[in-house]
């Protein structure tokens, strides 16, 4: 497959979907698939990932016999190879169904792991495997979504040696009203490696404020000072990742309420055990060196956001922030008033949340050049050192406050290609945004050093079975409509597509 080549596959039937249950086998006796046994006659959406493979024109040659091997041009027996999910939250406001709409349904996984069983030919290693946000439930979540099922089914009946890992060594628990307790766990039984990209981050930027980083993932502590600072950029990511021969990214379609969306590139995050070593904002507004909230945020807002920022960076907080928010759920309780979230509410540019963020996607292109070009020692070369493929899961999707609360939509489509920047250009342009007005496709598409890709938005080649997406213009005057994130409302939406795709054809 070209860099420069982006499928978009719109999947009809989707009014079926919700009907679909692991392990989500095939549909039909395929002749290349010979050797699977289960069967689910419902399961449309093999059919699609099947037909999709076709249009793509992978092993055409072979296709409708037994000897059909799509992802015979990516993979060969004996490999080693990381199926990389989404499966960030195990809760939902909206109840478990949600759950789907926000991580990686099982039902795309099953659908490419068959393909790369075909592949290995009966030899070899398959690894499912992410780092979701430090109080998510694994098991959980890769029961709802169906993966913990897909892997168990994968197993069942193949020679092969397959896995399912979680690659955090570190989680925390939270109850109703904060974090109550954080543990060290066995987390990725390859181990991990520790990167210092120094000069290469696209944080050195901004390294002279690199007191103000923050994490959303700091338990009651700031490791910020011995990892980020001016000619330090330190990262630690799961062996499982590095070893593997080919890194197959299945992202989930949703916006982001800090980096504008997140798909190809922003699901590098859970590629990393030490969650609390990524910088997600700066504490403070712009003028004083942070993006956290806006210069018009109002003044409660403002204080509220130093009041946590002092209470969960430190460990003072383990005892005086459960107790705030205990007494604010009992207000809640007993008056009906909850103070916090009313004044959270009040405005929505603050938690580094929204459009002014200029930290985070600095940090998701750190670990996108780590994946290329790390070394299994901890340096970086000069020549991409793995094959990576992205197979969007844009089936179930999410806008509005995504990644981690989003509202649901049936958007129907799958995306793939093997340049994630290539992908992620139109995913945003298909979901109804401007990727010039998101910093982390915009700059991305800027950088010399380590580029994290060879192609720009007027070289994309739009391969779909949707006619009205035959290029990048045509995606964008039949968009989806997705609705962006509060804090980004009014600026990320795609309005005037002449600028924006001139030449893109």
């Amino acid at each position: 497959m070209k860099p420069s080549e982006v499928g978009v596959f719109r999947v009809p039937g989707m009014e079926g979907y919700a009907r679909l249950r692991p392990p989500f086998g095939p549909d039909a006796d395929y002749p290349e698939l010979a050797g699977v046994r289960d069967r689910d006659p419902a399961n449309f959406v093999f059919r699609a990932v099947r037909a999709f493979f076709k249009l793509l024109g992978w092993d055409a040659e072979h296709y409708g016999s037994a000897e059909w091997n799509p992802l015979g041009w990516l993979l060969r027996p004996g490999q080693t190879v990381l199926l990389k999910p989404n499966l960030v939250v195990s809760e939902h406001p909206g109840g478990d169904t949600l759950i789907r709409y926000t991580d990686t349904d099982g039902v795309l996984v099953r659908c490419v792991a068959e393909y790369v069983v075909k592949a290995l030919a009966g030899r070899g290693t398959l690894v499912i495997g992410d780092s979701p946000i430090k109080e998510t439930d694994f098991a959980k979540a890769a029961a709802v979504t169906g993966v913990a099922g897909v892997a168990e089914a994968l197993r069942s009946h193949r020679g092969l040696t397959v896995e399912l890992v979680d690659f955090r060594d570190f989680v925390s628990r939270r109850d109703e009203v904060a974090m109550v307790g954080g543990r060290a766990q066995a987390g990725d039984a390859r181990g991990y490696t520790e990167y210092d990209l120094g000069r290469h981050s696209e944080l050195e930027e901004v390294s002279a404020q690199a007191a103000r980083f923050r994490s959303t993932a700091a338990y009651y502590e700031n490791r910020m000072p011995e990892t980020h600072g001016p000619g330090l950029h330190r990262y630690s990511v799961a062996n499982s990742v590095l070893d593997a021969d080919v890194f197959i990214n299945l992202p989930k379609l949703k916006t982001h309420c800090k980096a504008g969306v997140t798909a190809a590139l922003k699901n590098l995050v859970g590629i990393c055990n030490e969650k609390r070593w990524l910088p997600h904002h700066r504490q403070g507004s712009p003028q004083r060196g942070g993006d956290e909230y806006s210069e018009q945020t109002a003044l409660g807002v403002k204080l509220v956001e130093r009041l946590k920022d002092f209470f969960v960076q430190n460990p003072v907080g383990k005892l005086i922030y459960p107790r705030i928010m205990l007494a604010n759920k009992l207000g809640k309780q007993l008056f009906g008033i909850d103070l916090i979230r009313s004044i959270r509410n009040s405005d929505p540019y603050q938690n580094g949340g929204w459009y002014g963020n200029d930290t985070v996607w600095r940090m998701v292109l750190d670990l996108n050049k780590i994946l290329r070009y790390g070394r299994r020692d901890g340096t970086l070369a000069r020549e991409p050192q793995r094959r990576i493929v992205t197979f969007v899961d844009g089936l179930w999707a999410g806008e509005l406050e995504g990644p981690l609360k989003p509202s649901p939509k049936v958007a129907g489509v799958l995306l793939a290609g093997v340049d994630s920047l290539a992908i992620d250009v139109v995913a945003a342009t298909l979901m109804g945004f401007d990727y010039r007005k998101i910093k982390l496709l915009d700059r991305a598409l800027a950088i010399t050093d380590l580029p994290v890709s060879i192609v720009t938005p007027d070289r994309i080649d739009v391969v779909s079975n949707e006619p009205a997406w035959s290029d990048l213009r045509g995606i964008g005057e039949h968009h989806l409509a997705f609705a962006p994130p509060r804090g980004w409302k009014g600026h990320i939406e795609l309005e005037d597509l002449a600028p924006v795709l001139s030449g893109a054809a």
